[in-house]
């Protein structure tokens, strides 16, 4: 008897790509088959592979260059390498690329994305990426993240956005995260025993800003604005719990109850405290 042992060889398969169903109308399929290896060098057309670095803590990569159902292959960590593929203007052919070439690599806000850096035109992404979600490895040096943004009360937001307009002026949540994180104190600041909130706004400009205090309204069970100083150098703004020891006037004091310190580009910090027989806030300097 003569046994045979048939050997048969499968294609390596992309370690890459997790496994995933998609059912979605909305998904749009792209042709990579066109070219050969031989023939369609990114040089030749003028083009490049550019390395990049990812710029979000987990970025989705998807199938197709938008956002359908299920079309989330998987998430790449802040600092992943990959490559995108770009027009190269230090080729002599760049003057002659074809920007159309580059229209199935960027579309929707997405771009094709790969893990190893291609050399042909042919070759097919192992997905899209958001365009905001990566920098260039050549400008990552000088890249400077973005502090998370810090959660709003739904309440407290929804005071803040029904009263953005004061005075005839509009104004806005601050833009910036960092500025964001420090424009939000909350306390007891008239010590009733029911939260209260002050914040910092920005004009649509971002020229100048506001300070505002709010109160809680116990019978309304609502906020009311009681405080209001509009200004051009408002930095930030935290609260001091009550009895909090203080240096001011050079002197050891402390807030009978909850007060804000607020910090402008002036060398000391003010300090705002509640006084009970106008309603209102007393501000006092360092």
């Amino acid at each position: 008897m003569v046994c045979m042992l048939l050997l048969l060889k499968f294609p390596a398969r992309n370690n890459i790509i997790t496994k995933t169903l998609f059912n979605s109308d909305d998904e749009v399929e792209y042709d990579y088959s066109g070219g050969s290896n031989q023939n369609d060098s990114l040089y030749k057309y003028g083009l490049i592979a550019l390395e990049n670095i990812v710029i979000k803590e987990d970025a989705e990569v998807r199938r197709t260059p938008n956002i359908a159902r299920y079309n989330t292959l998987y998430v790449l960590k802040f600092g992943t390498k990959i490559y995108t593929k770009s027009i190269d203007k230090e080729n002599e052919n760049h003057v002659y690329a074809d920007t159309s070439l580059l229209e199935r690599e960027t579309k929707n806000g997405f771009v094709a994305i790969y893990a190893v850096k291609p050399t042909t035109l042919s070759e097919k992404p192992v997905g899209y990426i958001a365009i905001e979600d990566l920098i260039q490895k050549s400008e990552f040096k000088n890249f400077k993240p973005q502090p998370k943004r810090m959660g709003i009360e739904a309440t407290i937001l929804a005071t803040i956005q029904k009263n953005l307009v004061i005075e005839g002026v509009t104004y806005k949540l601050i833009d910036d995260n960092k500025r964001f994180n420090n424009s939000i104190a909350y306390g007891d600041f008239n010590n009733d025993s029911n939260p209260d909130f002050a914040v910092i706004l920005d004009t649509q400009d971002n020229s100048d800003s506001i300070f505002l205090i709010y109160l809680m309204d116990v019978e309304k069970k609502d906020y009311r604005l009681v405080f209001t100083n509009a200004a051009t150098s408002f930095l930030k703004i935290n609260t001091i719990a009550k009895e909090s020891k203080i240096i001011f006037n050079a002197e050891t004091t402390s807030f009978p109850f909850d007060g804000i310190q607020v910090t402008t580009n002036e060398p000391a910090p003010f300090y705002y405290f509640y006084t009970a027989n106008n309603n209102s806030f007393t501000v006092v300097k360092n």
